[in-house]
């Protein structure tokens, strides 16, 4: 038979869990990125020749000041213009002429952004020279939805997005409490040895 002294395994035991405790507090959790989702519609049929709603997402913006969004989606527009959802901007268009977002208060209070095809449509636009459109030329026709209203013809709605980021204090202060609780028990083991037997 034999004894193991209870210190040691108080402190075996310690270090096991400081050991995770600080793989924990390492771990990246959750935080927010800064994104949008954007509408508008075709509000002049004189001009617009389809008539509907243009919708998508702007993301990776800095979260005050003005940007360059990371990633643009068209996500949904009238059938009529034979787009394939979601649309990855970046990767459809040939230029991306200008891309300017400004964020104050968590919203966009201002912005540009003009992408098309060397010389030809397609083209989409969001406020650029006071409009917003996107249109796709098939043959003879050239169908596209048009808003002039400009900055005020667009919907941004802000998203929340998972990134990673810092542990929350609450975790750290959790690990903390636990650790301050481990060494207490250490300090009031009495009996230098446990009554823990192995034949």
């Amino acid at each position: 038979m034999a004894f193991f002294p209870c210190k040691k395994q108080f402190f075996s035991s310690f270090i096991s869990l400081s050991g995770l405790l600080a793989v924990t507090i390492l771990t990246p959790s959750t935080a927010l990125a800064l994104g949008f989702s954007f509408e508008f519609d075709n509000d002049n049929t004189l001009y617009g020749t389809v008539p509907g709603t243009v919708k998508g997402r702007i993301l990776g913006l800095a979260d005050t000041g003005t940007s360059a969004a990371s990633q643009v989606f068209i996500d949904s527009a009238p059938a009529e213009l034979g787009f394939t959802f979601p649309l990855d901007v970046f990767a459809f268009y040939s230029v991306i002429d200008t891309n300017s977002f400004e964020v104050s208060g968590g919203n966009i209070i201002a912005a540009d952004f003009y992408a098309n095809s060397i010389g030809d449509p397609p083209w989409f636009w969001i406020n650029h020279d006071n409009n917003n459109f996107l249109d796709i030329e098939t043959g003879a026709n050239d169908l596209f939805v048009y808003n002039r209203n400009g900055f005020s013809g667009v919907r941004f709605i802000p998203l929340l997005l998972p990134v990673p980021g810092p542990l929350p204090i609450f975790g750290v202060a959790t690990a903390f409490g636990l650790s301050r609780k481990l060494r207490k028990r250490i300090k009031r083991s009495a009996n230098p040895v446990c009554r823990n037997y192995i034949v």
